[in-house]
């Protein structure tokens, strides 16, 4: 997998990851709408010039946004073409499963299994990335080795797939 370090975004970023990205980021920005980050934005209007962004990390966020389709637009504006998201998501099927009628917690627990998530993934969620322009290779967890899986919480249960989205523009 072929990734340019040269300006990275993580979002709502993972200690261990974190410290990795940084080794080798040119310019390294984590961001989170409200925990601990270098500054506070909302993956929906991200406060960045257009394609100013080589790599975007992103794991275990868009589950959270209640309007994916923005962050996902976010992203193809900040890239640069060519320019790379790395997500993983929780997938639980092969079609996406959102309602926007759950709003409770304990609604949102049942039907999507934590009470902060607004939707249950399926594979299509390549299709919604499509829309906004990227390619992708999806990999498997298993493929970086259980050191890298283990250091870099890359395999859970529900979570056996990195998306590699690249900017087609």
């Amino acid at each position: 997998m072929d990734l340019d370090f040269d300006r990275v975004l993580h979002i709502a970023p993972e200690r261990a990851i974190g410290r990795w990205l940084k080794q080798r980021a040119g310019l390294y920005l984590s961001v989170d709408i409200r925990n601990a980050a270098a500054a506070r934005m909302d993956v929906t209007r991200l406060a960045l010039s257009d394609e100013s962004i080589t790599l975007i990390w992103c794991s275990h966020v868009l589950e959270h946004v209640q309007d994916d389709s923005s962050a996902i637009q976010e992203f193809a504006r900040v890239l640069v073409p060519g320019g790379k998201a790395i997500v993983q998501v929780p997938i639980w099927r092969q079609a996406t499963f959102e309602d926007p009628a759950v709003t409770s917690s304990t609604e949102r627990l049942r039907s999507f299994y934590q009470a902060d998530h607004v939707r249950l993934y399926g594979m299509d969620i390549v299709e919604r990335f499509a829309r906004s322009g990227f390619s992708v290779q999806v990999h498997r967890a298993q493929e970086f080795g259980p050191a890298r899986l283990l250091m870099n919480g890359l395999s859970f249960a529900s979570t056996n797939e990195v998306f590699v989205f690249s900017n087609a523009r």
